[in-house]
């Protein structure tokens, strides 16, 4: 809706878990989520987010998608709330984070993060 929208908008948490706790009704299996954005690492919340969908999809495969940039700056507890949450990461290339894609990774390994992908550390193919 970018472009579109005059006045920013932005959904309560609260009006999210709502939709996402109806949706857990309507559909008995969910077998794969990705929280995606903009930069999913953006939002404060984020953590709050996992768990919801977690308890409310349980056996579902949950991913988020970030361009990781942010991921050099997140605290401890972000990585053990993936690891406790079994919640994988996707991280997408960009020639923006080719400068430190090799620490991302070792990053990753340390915490023993589920990667869905391997990252490129050249752009192309």
């Amino acid at each position: 809706m970018s472009g579109l929208v005059k006045q920013e908008m932005n959904i309560s948490f609260s009006k999210t878990s709502y939709s996402i706790y109806q949706l857990s009704h309507v559909y008995e299996s969910v077998n794969y989520i990705q929280i995606i954005g903009g930069e999913p690492l953006l939002n404060d919340r984020i953590q709050e987010y996992c768990l919801l969908l977690r308890e409310c999809f349980p056996y579902a495969f949950i991913e988020i998608v970030t361009n990781g940039t942010l991921l050099l700056s997140q605290h401890q507890n972000f990585f053990d709330m993936l690891n406790a949450l079994d919640v994988a990461l996707l991280v997408s290339y960009y020639p923006i984070n080719a400068s430190y894609i090799d620490r991302i990774n070792a990053m990753l390994r340390n915490n023993d993060i589920t990667q869905t992908s391997h990252i490129k550390k050249t752009c192309g193919s």
